[in-house]
């Protein structure tokens, strides 16, 4: 077989590769970028020679006329590209006065800058084909410009489409551009429940807005009680972001050591902050030095003697609503009388989903403080506040020692020790923390809620809702179910502060600002507070009314624990990326005052119109009432409310404190 080097396919091969080489060669051209008009020029004659099938040497070719053309391109293309600049930097910075005559004036040098640009677009073309002077090379591209409009438009729009695209991938976002270098801040939280560096959806809002991560540092999940605390204060820097309590002498122990930043030169410009100057100024009291010091938590416009809750009470006798109907319902008296239900309730669902066995109650030790956090979450079923070693009834005003033989708070250690002789609590308390037991409510393995935010939150789906099973809140006839009033001034029990020797001041005020923003509110809002997240992930304004997104009825209809966040907002798991500072600024009732939507999808219309079940339905129909479960109990006169107050508990001597220490300790592991 013969082989002809002039076949056909062996030009185009060749051609095709020429083409290649030629185009790795122009953009070699390029890189000085003032030399991109001779460039152009030579690639446009070597192609010019090809349409009209003057065959040569194209590499040979190209590099002959970037040399021998080199003037008259370079000349030209830099001085209408330095024209171009000139006019497009001023068309944006009249376009950034904001008024309608700047705006008039952008207009009109964007308009200009298409010209100069259509000007360029046909000058090199023709340089490559015509023997011109300069001025009458640019000329002659200005009439080309005019008599083929419709293939300049074309063309203006590719190239606006390119520049716009180029921008839209490599233009800093709006943290960069405000703080050019990225920071990893350390965030000393004492009640979140997450240690280590946020991530997902959360974690990139805010390396957006401020290109910085956060770094949890969490005593929940560390343990050892205020040890981290302590060994951190010690060390002259407990974080950039401090969330803890402002009041027992907290706040004015931070000051004095230098630990906190006085916000006060940092304010101006944080108008959502300076909406809440007064409650800010108030809680600063507290550090007894002048400054603003604490911003509180739970700020809220709603009356202090108003229940924070939405639907159901803080605490309840919330369980398994559907193996209570199973049981038939039986009447609860008092306390005592759960454990025989509970029993009954075990034993008719013994295993959960997954396959684990059921318990009435499981356990966890992250909240402890003065006291075994668990067992005085039954002491709040019947009106009682624990404050230090001592519980307070709101209703009848009685005080009570914590381990009194007769105290309600002996008395519930004692109903979790029977309910632990009964086989009801799951072996694993003394081990496990929030989060595992958290996993183990959406699994179905445990039938009683310490506080019905936790079994309705991860249990209560709309696939097991409409199944009528989920948790619900029982009557026990003697009971008094604690709500926490509203806050106008915010709690002192709970602030945020920025640390003094954070490397930026400013940014951190920032932050903090954006927190207590509409969207900061939406998307940082603590994870038992119901809120929204960020609009157009989980929920969109359709006919002035907020509706749930896919994606946020899998999250909070359906409690998909593993529903997926697009990769355009972080990717993984919304649950997995959600805001883990557990830090809710404002109060639950309250609305954004730029939508008039509340900040609580529980209060929306959308939400009570999707959650209407079987299960809801069931438990009406059993007290015979159209009330949610807190109005209903209040109509029992089953509530106390716990009016929001900024009252700051009392700062305890060294002495009183290391024997307050001995105490707590003692309390917690009996």
């Amino acid at each position: 077989m013969k082989f002809h080097l002039e076949n056909p396919l062996i030009d185009y091969i060749n051609t095709l590769v020429s083409f290649v080489a030629l185009n790795f060669l122009f953009l070699l051209c390029c890189i000085p970028v003032i030399t991109i008009a001779p460039a152009l020029t030579a690639m446009y004659t070597v192609t010019l020679h090809e349409v009209k099938g003057e065959n040569g040497y194209i590499i040979r070719t190209y590099c002959r006329q970037f040399v021998r053309n080199f003037g008259q391109p370079f000349v030209t293309g830099l001085c209408l590209s330095v024209l171009l600049l000139i006019v497009g930097f001023s068309a944006v910075f009249w376009y950034g006065m904001g008024t309608a005559v700047s705006s008039a004036a952008a207009a009109i040098l964007l308009a200009a800058a298409a010209v100069i640009y259509s000007a360029m677009m046909y000058a090199f073309p023709l340089m490559a084909r015509y023997q011109n002077s300069w001025k009458q090379t640019v000329k002659n591209a200005l009439y080309m410009a005019a008599g083929h409009p419709a293939c300049t438009v074309i063309l203006l729009a590719m190239a606006a489409s390119a520049v716009m695209g180029q921008v839209t991938t490599v233009s800093a976002s709006e943290g960069e551009e405000k703080y050019p270098e990225f920071l990893t801040i350390d965030v000393f939280d004492h009640i979140s429940n997450f240690q280590g560096v946020q991530s997902g959806w959360f974690a990139q809002l805010v390396k957006e807005k401020f290109n910085m991560e956060l770094n949890l540092i969490s005593p929940n999940v560390a343990g050892g009680g205020d040890t981290l605390y302590q060994t951190r204060s010690a060390n002259g820097n407990l974080g950039d972001i401090i969330i803890t309590n402002l009041d027992k002498s907290r706040l004015k122990d931070l000051v004095q050591a230098g630990l906190v930043l006085d916000m006060t030169e940092y304010m101006d410009g944080e108008e959502n902050l300076k909406k809440y100057e007064d409650s800010i100024a108030k809680v600063s009291e507290l550090a007894e030095q002048e400054g603003l010091w604490a911003v509180p938590r739970g700020v809220s416009e709603v009356a202090a003697t108003v229940p924070n809750e939405i639907t159901e009470p803080t605490n309840s006798a919330c369980l398994r609503w559907d193996l209570y109907k199973e049981i038939g319902y039986p009447e609860i008296h008092t306390l005592e009388d759960l454990l025989p239900i509970l029993k009954q309730m075990q034993e008719l669902e013994e295993t959960s989903e997954s396959g684990q066995k059921v318990y009435a109650f499981s356990l966890f030790s992250d909240w402890d403080s003065d006291i075994m956090h668990n067992a005085g979450a039954l002491s709040a079923l019947y009106g009682y506040d624990p404050q230090g070693f001592a519980l307070f009834n709101t209703v009848t005003g009685e005080t009570q020692s914590m381990i009194a033989d007769d105290s309600f708070y002996v008395r519930g250690l004692k109903f979790l020790f029977d309910a632990n002789q009964m086989g009801l609590v799951d072996p694993e308390s003394t081990t496990q923390n929030f989060d595992t037991v958290s996993a183990k409510y959406s699994d179905g393995a445990i039938i009683y809620s310490m506080w019905p935010w936790l079994g309705t939150g991860y249990y209560n789906s709309q696939k097991n809702m409409e199944a009528g099973k989920g948790f619900q809140s029982a009557v026990i006839e003697d009971a008094s179910y604690v709500c926490w009033g509203s806050n106008p001034n915010g709690e002192a029990s709970m602030g945020i502060m920025v640390g003094s020797q954070t490397a930026d001041p400013q940014r951190m005020v920032d932050f903090v600002n954006w927190l207590y923003s509409p969207e900061g509110v939406q998307a940082g809002g603590s994870d038992t507070n119901s809120v929204s997240g960020p609009e157009g992930l989980t929920w969109e304004m359709v006919d002035g009314q907020p509706q749930f997104t896919e994606l946020g009825k899998k999250v909070f209809i359906e409690k998909d624990s593993s529903a997926a966040v697009p990769e355009e907002w972080g990717g993984g798991s919304y649950i997995d990326g959600a805001c883990a500072l557990n830090y809710a600024p404002l109060g639950t009732k309250d609305v954004n005052a730029e939508t008039g939507v509340p900040y609580n999808y529980l209060m929306w219309d959308s939400y009570k119109a999707i959650t209407e079940t079987a299960l809801t339905k069931d438990w009406a129909e059993h007290y015979g009432t159209t009330d949610a479960p807190i109005d209903y109990f209040n109509g029992l006169d089953m509530i106390a409310v716990i009016p929001g107050t900024t009252w700051a508990a009392p700062e305890y001597s060294t002495d009183i404190s290391a024997i307050k220490e001995q105490c707590r300790q003692t309390i917690v592991d009996m």
